[in-house]
């Protein structure tokens, strides 16, 4: 497993969060926020899922060298 992938992706997210709140509170709540929390969500829960399956795959390839 790459461990540079998964920082980089960790900090896309979080760089795309500290963005919104930035954003949220010097313009306000409004439509495109509902927008920016999705997309935030959403790249998140990718990330993981792509980690978990990377990291199974490592786990099975480990037993199998074994």
């Amino acid at each position: 497993m790459k461990k540079s992938k998964y920082i980089l992706e960790v900090l896309v997210v979080v760089a795309m969060s500290v963005g919104f709140v930035f954003k949220t509170y010097l313009d306000g709540f409004d439509s495109n926020s509902f927008l920016s929390i999705t997309t935030i969500i959403l790249l998140g829960t990718t990330f993981y899922e792509s980690y978990k399956k990377d990291k199974l795959i490592a786990k099975l390839q480990e037993k199998n060298l074994k």
